[in-house]
């Protein structure tokens, strides 16, 4: 999930995603996911930006790197020039 805390305070049933895939296709915006404890190598798709319902998230997958999180969400600010 990459939602912030301020929108996840104000928008109670969504949160923002970015999916994951475990196919590297070499492309520079797929994220290898660093720090995790996925049983397979997996890359954030972050040209995937998705809004879901939060009844859908019914675990948690697990945590990533600071340092992945930041690129994952660098990438999604340059897609959309912010």
């Amino acid at each position: 999930m990459v939602s912030g805390v301020d929108y996840l305070a104000v928008v109670g049933t969504l949160a923002i995603i970015v999916p994951i895939t475990t196919v590297d296709r070499g492309w520079p915006n797929h994220i290898p996911i660093r720090g995790g404890t996925l049983p397979r190598e997996s890359w954030a798709m972050t040209e995937q930006v998705r809004t879901v319902s939060r009844e859908r998230i019914v675990d948690r997958a697990g945590r990533v790197s600071p340092e992945t999180l930041r690129a994952v969400r660098t990438w999604i600010r340059d897609f959309l020039d912010l």
